[in-house]
């Protein structure tokens, strides 16, 4: 798809890129990727788009970009599932949606194992269920894979982080013409889980499916870009390898 052809579907509402700094980034992408159709100024979520202190103190920061006839797009900054849910309440007179905006939602690297990201995201998936007459159109972005010192590339709690492809050096993983991961399981079984789609996507994928929420899934097309996180590149002392 072409920004000429993003456009009209974008008109007269918001596409908010709901998250972490991972949504963060496809934000500046997407901002990028509408350049042709946006006025080159950043209007402030916190500031100047919430109207209320109350909502203002719950929305951690974000920004929207104005694009022609009444089209935006907006990042609206949060690092898990719970902490969306609080503002959801005030979407239409605090953050100024709409019925008809489209959100895309991922919450999940600041959960680090099962108990904690099943139970966030349980929050979101009952607030859901009660509310969905209410909502936008939700979509949802599956969770990236990361990329450090460790069998799988999970999040690894040294200081000083080593980024890496996951399953180096044992080969480690491909990906094929048709988008499919390769790697030799023989020789490292522990990857069975990254063919997969990690653990974290192995989570959230039936809950979407249980509450009809589409999932954009990214996971094997991010596997091989292991070098990209924009923060440890203008930054050498961030150790994020995600």
């Amino acid at each position: 798809m072409t920004p000429c052809d993003w456009w009209p579907l974008l008109q007269n509402r918001t596409l908010w890129l709901v998250g972490d700094s991972l949504s963060q980034e496809f934000m500046k992408t997407f901002q990028c990727f509408m350049y042709e159709f946006w006025d080159l100024d950043m209007v402030d979520l916190k500031h100047r788009v919430v109207e209320t202190d109350l909502v203002r103190d719950k929305v951690r920061l974000g920004w929207c970009a104005n694009l022609l006839h009444g089209a935006r797009i907006c990042h609206h900054r949060v690092n898990d599932a719970p902490e969306y849910t609080a503002v959801l309440p005030y979407f239409y007179q605090g953050l100024t949606g709409k019925r008809t905006d489209i959100v895309m939602m991922n919450t999940g690297m600041w959960s680090n194992d099962v108990d904690t990201y099943t139970s966030r995201l349980g929050v979101f998936a009952q607030y859901y269920k009660l509310h969905k007459q209410e909502l936008p159109y939700f979509v949802w972005r599956d969770s990236s894979p990361q990329f450090f010192h460790t069998p799988t590339g999970d999040f690894d709690r040294s200081e000083h982080a080593v980024c890496q492809p996951i399953g180096f050096p044992d080969g480690g993983v491909t990906l094929d013409k048709d988008n499919v991961l390769v790697s030799d399981f023989g020789t490292s079984p522990h990857l069975q889980t990254v063919h997969e789609g990690g653990w974290r996507n192995q989570i959230s994928r039936p809950v979407m499916q249980a509450l009809g929420v589409p999932v954009i899934k990214t996971w094997n097309t991010s596997v091989p870009i292991w070098q990209y996180h924009k923060n440890a590149h203008d930054d050498p002392n961030h150790n994020d390898c995600t």
